[in-house]
């Protein structure tokens, strides 16, 4: 998610001494602190209403035993991948924006164990939507082996043979179950997906240096924000045992 340029103060002859300058996403002026707070403020909100929504979904499906269900534990390991993948880069980033750029340093070793847990996340991410594609598909293809068979699935493969089942099925209530339950993942996956894609277009036009970080930044937060509204409108039992633990936490005294 950030750029990393070797400092001037970097020893090459030993990597434990070596520091490296963050580029970092710089906004305004050097000599103008309110862009740069303004952009503050806006990440440091998306980043707690990422926490707090992920954080909310895993707390509701661990205390409900209803919700101890293949789909529910999905939504799960994806809410908590979204806490921990955005936890390891967004602090950073928000810290930074803080200091003069010039002071923006990290470890060699900082920057490596970053790196690997923000593709740790993106390929953890990827791995979860694929298991719910298939869940999908055994949910509307094969309901009767729907709870025995657990795989990972192609994404496209999946959804051509959802959409050849539904088509030569002729079945009405089939269908509208398929668009029930599908259309979320597969708005969920296309933003995820098509947010990538755009790091990677952007990386063709170099002189947009601010607008390509600022999308990777949006690529952690904003797929990770709509998850839980996502997945949480979708399931009548997650919006049930929601309502439920309000009025028990409003009652409470």
């Amino acid at each position: 998610m950030e750029y990393y340029q070797p400092s001037p103060s970097a020893m090459p002859n030993s990597s434990d001494n070596v520091l490296l300058l963050l580029e970092g996403l710089t906004v305004g002026s050097s000599d103008s602190s309110g862009p740069s707070l303004l952009v503050f403020l806006f990440l440091l909100l998306v980043y707690l209403f990422v926490v707090i929504s992920n954080l909310s979904i895993t707390v509701l499906i661990l205390l409900k035993r209803s919700l101890h269900q293949p789909v529910y534990l999905l939504y799960l390991n994806l809410s908590i991948n979204d806490l921990l993948g955005n936890t390891t880069v967004i602090p950073r980033l928000l810290v930074d924006l803080l200091r003069p750029a010039s002071l923006r340093h990290i470890h060699l070793y900082s920057c490596i164990v970053q790196a690997f847990l923000s593709h740790l996340f993106n390929t953890t991410a990827h791995t979860i939507l694929m298991i719910m594609a298939f869940d999908r598909y055994m949910a509307i293809c094969s309901p009767l082996r729907y709870s025995a068979i657990i795989s990972i699935g192609s994404i496209v493969v999946t959804y051509t043979k959802i959409t050849v089942v539904c088509w030569t099925s002729k079945n009405a209530s089939l269908n509208r179950k398929a668009l029930q339950t599908c259309s979320t993942h597969l708005f969920s996956y296309l933003l995820f997906l098509c947010s990538g894609f755009l790091i990677i277009i952007f990386h063709r036009f170099p002189h947009l240096v601010q607008e390509r970080m600022f999308i990777t930044v949006m690529y952690h937060l904003l797929p990770s924000g709509l998850n839980p509204l996502i997945y949480g409108m979708q399931s009548k039992e997650i919006r049930r045992s929601f309502s439920e633990l309000v009025g028990k936490v409003s009652s409470f005294p």
